[in-house]
């Protein structure tokens, strides 16, 4: 299954809506978000060998990179791991009826979903929990991860994103995220100045729609924010490391980098013994 016109708008310049459910007073927040995705994507799309682009997700890079759910994961039907479902309605339809009927934005910091004060964490701005608990509950749900993987699951890309600080937009760390009909999570982590590549496994809670995603096999760190965030082009994560230090992020989509003209037509073009280049999945 390969949702209509994943990623659309990008290139072109349109832009999502801003979420109904942000909270009031943070309108310049989103608007300064927004401003600095905007200028990334120009980056990543002006400077393309800066970001050591090399097809990634493409039939050679899965390869070369082992994911616990591979060979189902990489072979999802026709997809091309860059695209990104177009609506809520989109993600539903797949999904059925493991999505709210109404979606859930989750902020994160003073006044929203989700504000970690020390040991004490206040969500949506009015009930406080500890954080030990808080902590407890995300891990408790990635433990229900099914560790077996299997032919019967069918993967929708959620798309390619760029994990920078709010306040500093230099893109080296990216995930690629797909869930399945059962909201298991399922990435790749790159990390283009250490050339670390890491698999990534986490889950939907149906109840909130809160995802929770971690290095395969390991407890930290660990990356969450709502699965509604992830239709959007930009949004709030949050990282929980393993010393109990806690971070905000911003998630930037970006599309599949093009080549210059030059090279993007060497490539395309047959080699002496006749071979054909091999397509993306």
């Amino acid at each position: 299954m390969r949702p209509g016109e994943p990623g659309s708008g990008i290139l072109t310049g349109e832009r999502p809506p801003r979420p109904a459910q942000l909270p009031s007073g943070w309108e310049s927040r989103w608007d300064n978000w927004q401003d600095r995705a905007d200028q990334i994507r120009n980056d990543w799309h002006n400077d393309y060998y800066h970001h050591h682009y090399d097809d990634w997700y493409g039939d050679y890079w899965w390869d070369d990179h082992y994911h616990p759910y591979w060979p189902y994961y990489d072979d999802c039907h026709d997809c091309d791991w860059w695209s990104c479902p177009a609506t809520w309605v989109t993600l539903g339809s797949f999904m059925g009826s493991l999505l709210p009927s109404t979606p859930v934005y989750y902020t994160y910091g003073p006044g929203g979903s989700v504000f970690v004060a020390g040991d004490q964490v206040v969500l949506n701005d009015d009930q406080q929990v500890t954080a030990d608990a808080y902590n407890q509950e995300l891990a408790s749900q990635v433990e229900s991860i099914p560790r077996d993987a299997s032919a019967e699951m069918e993967w929708l890309p959620l798309g390619v994103f760029t994990i920078v600080d709010e306040d500093v937009p230099e893109s080296t760390m990216f995930l690629q995220l797909a869930v399945s009909k059962t909201g298991v999570i399922a990435g790749m982590f790159q990390n283009t100045t250490t050339g670390t590549v890491v698999p990534l496994e986490g889950n939907v809670d149906a109840k909130s729609s809160r995802v929770a995603v971690k290095p395969a096999g390991k407890e930290s760190p660990l990356f969450e924010t709502g699965l509604y965030n992830l239709i959007q082009d930009q949004t709030q994560v949050l990282v929980h490391f393993e010393d109990g230090k806690v971070q905000q992020g911003l998630l930037v989509r970006v599309d599949k980098p093009v080549a210059p003209q030059a090279d993007a037509a060497q490539s395309a073009a047959p080699s002496e013994e006749g071979a054909q280049p091999k397509q993306d999945r």
